[in-house]
């Protein structure tokens, strides 16, 4: 008698069994790929330009609040010399030697019937001979804003802001003010033009640093 071990042939209904488990793994494999693929083709999908947050440089003039989009030119000047202009109009400061380039600046303070203010913070916007300066009141900050915190533009009472203000943003419990930094010298340079009244705040003393 043959002492080998007997190994009986597998029946039909167990050879289902393991077929039916090997098209059960192989079912959930090609899900799990097809899960990662959708994943991996989502994330590829390109976002939206306006849905993605866009960085601005934000600043403050009196109780307003203004920014620029941080894709223009700015520097930020502090205690920079201004030289006065007689009989300039109300909102233009001055010129400022940059870098050999006489730069206007201008002022909102009046138009805003704000007090100006004493230090001198010129935020300039531009390059070269399309430069111009504003003088704020603090250091400008940054600021990471998304379209969804754009607001629609309510009218201005103003007719200064009406001319300058693009777009109006809320964040931070604030109220931002969008201007376009690539049209402010033409902006700048048209209130200028509308404006006949002398600036009072360089002729009213002449120990001022501002030039």
């Amino acid at each position: 008698m043959n002492n080998d071990a007997i190994v009986a042939a597998p029946s039909s209904t167990a050879l289902t069994q393991v077929t039916l488990e090997k098209n059960l793994i192989a079912a959930l494999t090609r899900l799990q790929h097809t899960a990662f693929d959708k994943e991996l083709l989502v994330s590829r999908v390109p976002v939206a330009p306006d849905a993605k947050p866009e960085t601005f440089f934000g600043f403050s003039i009196g109780t307003y609040h203004f920014m620029v989009a941080a894709s223009c030119f700015c520097e930020v000047f502090v205690d920079t010399a201004i030289a006065s202009i007689p009989n300039a109009p109300s909102c233009l400061v001055g010129l400022s030697n940059v870098r050999g380039v006489l730069m206007p600046i201008y002022q909102l303070h009046s138009a805003l019937d704000l007090e100006l203010p004493k230090k001198l913070i010129i935020f300039a916007v531009g390059k070269g001979e399309s430069a111009v300066g504003i003088l704020i009141d603090s250091l400008p900050i940054s600021l990471l804003l998304s379209s969804s915190q754009r607001q629609a533009a309510s009218k201005e009472e103003n007719p200064v802001l009406q001319q300058l203000v693009a777009f109006h943003y809320f964040s931070g419990q604030q109220h931002w003010l969008k201007l376009n930094g690539v049209e402010l010298g033409t902006q700048f340079l048209a209130l200028a033009n509308q404006s006949h009244k002398p600036h009072a705040y360089l002729s009213a003393s002449s120990e001022l640093a501002y030039s």
